[in-house]
């Protein structure tokens, strides 16, 4: 009995340590709609106010503003950025990029994050995407923030 006990002890960790690492395995892809956030908030300013204090924020909040923000179109009230935000995948940290489109109008703003790659190539396991969501509904969140304040 004693020697079967060990390898069906043995097999069921080995397993216990697969299952759970099923949701961080490295990918290669993504779902199509998977990684993209979008989140709305109402202002109290207009487009053009809008759009230059979400300028502002971008600016102040990355590092080489210049490369990072791709676009600027007031007259549409568009803005996008590229730039990246800290991960932790299983006990590690990854830098991961994204891109950030702000859309400016009256009363409101929009912003809709899309997630790219993690430094490694890989894209995020799929149990870190609520975490990444999360970090971007803070980020959106400080955003109207920092309009209403300004």
């Amino acid at each position: 009995m004693k020697r079967l006990t060990y390898p069906l002890l043995a097999m069921s960790f080995v397993l216990f340590l697969i299952s759970g690492c099923a949701n961080s395995a490295t990918r290669y892809s993504m779902d199509p709609g998977e990684g993209v956030y979008s989140f709305t908030h109402e202002t109290t300013k207009d487009q053009a106010s809008t759009f230059y204090l979400a300028e502002e924020w971008l600016a102040s909040g990355i590092r080489n503003a210049n490369d990072a923000i791709t676009m600027r179109r007031l007259e549409t009230g568009t803005l996008i950025a590229n730039s990246s935000i800290t991960v932790p995948v299983v006990g590690v940290s990854f830098w991961l990029s994204y891109t950030l489109k702000i859309t400016c109008s009256d009363n409101q703003i929009n912003t809709l994050f899309t997630t790219g790659k993690l430094h490694n190539g890989a894209y995020p396991p799929r149990d870190a995407m609520p975490g990444i969501e999360e970090d971007f509904r803070l980020l959106s969140y400080s955003l109207k923030k920092y309009i209403e304040e300004n």
